[in-house]
């Protein structure tokens, strides 16, 4: 994948901002629709994003991660906070100076095995919202397992941007696929994004949450896919197809 000023771009990069501008908007608004049935919990959704980058795509002309969620929060009506890390100090100039005028949000500047982590610590008991990861590689599970651990922030949920063939292709460094990735981060429930067609990369959205009461909206492309129970069978072959390499797959059972 290309990369330009710290963070890469390619041709999904334009289908990763629409499907997480939907994402996004389906998430927020259920969430509010939570919360104004419970008063007593948090009255805000919080929103970490951990792999910010500067806030928008030059070559695909489209806006990166800050930018789509302040707009679908301010278009929601929702009250929120959201903190956006990255390392990278260009990025950060830039970043800063797009979300200008955005109210609730602030950027950390750190490392973001420790920021995300120490963020999610400080929120309250019972927090919504969640933590977006959209590494240019692969994820740092060990930090997500972290998050998803917090006793407290059990309705706290997790969305990762996933690069299924860059995760296969570093198997043999780490010896882990993206089912043991998930078995890391503890969330009862997986939504996955099929697989768009043509991609090569196997570019997908993975959401962890503890509640069953999500959509799955199937109509774009997102399923139930893992529950307390195991795989469902019709997310079975999406699941084969992001967890082995092709070989791997008609060893197992004809998959292609």
């Amino acid at each position: 994948m290309p990369r330009t000023k710290g963070r890469g771009h390619s041709r999904a990069t334009l289908d990763k901002a629409q499907g997480l501008s939907k994402l996004l908007s389906q998430h927020v608004n259920t969430v509010k629709v939570i919360l104004e049935k419970h008063p007593y919990f948090p009255q805000k959704y919080h929103f970490i994003d951990a792999y910010a980058g500067p806030g928008y795509n030059v070559e695909e002309q489209c806006e990166g991660s800050p930018t789509i969620f302040l707009k679908t929060a301010e278009e929601s009506g929702i009250d929120y906070y959201a903190w956006f890390v990255e390392q990278d100090i260009k990025s950060v100039k830039e970043l800063r100076k797009i979300i200008e005028g955005y109210p609730n949000c602030e950027v950390s500047p750190y490392n973001n095995s420790q920021a995300v982590p120490t963020i999610a610590r400080s929120l309250p008991e019972n927090a919504y919202g969640l933590v977006h990861a959209d590494p240019n590689g692969i994820p740092d599970f060990e930090m997500l397992s972290k998050v998803s651990r917090i006793d407290e922030l059990d309705k706290f949920d997790i969305l990762i941007r996933y690069n299924a063939a860059a995760v296969k292709r570093n198997e043999f460094q780490t010896g882990e696929r993206m089912l043991d990735h998930l078995k890391k981060i503890n969330k009862k429930y997986w939504i996955i994004r099929e697989i768009r067609p043509g991609d090569i990369w196997q570019w997908t959205f993975l959401l962890g949450t503890n509640w069953k009461g999500l959509k799955a909206w199937k109509s774009q492309g997102f399923l139930y896919a893992i529950t307390p129970e195991g795989i469902k069978p019709e997310a079975a072959e999406i699941i084969n197809k992001l967890n082995y390499t092709k070989d791997e797959r008609t060893t197992l059972g004809g998959w292609q």
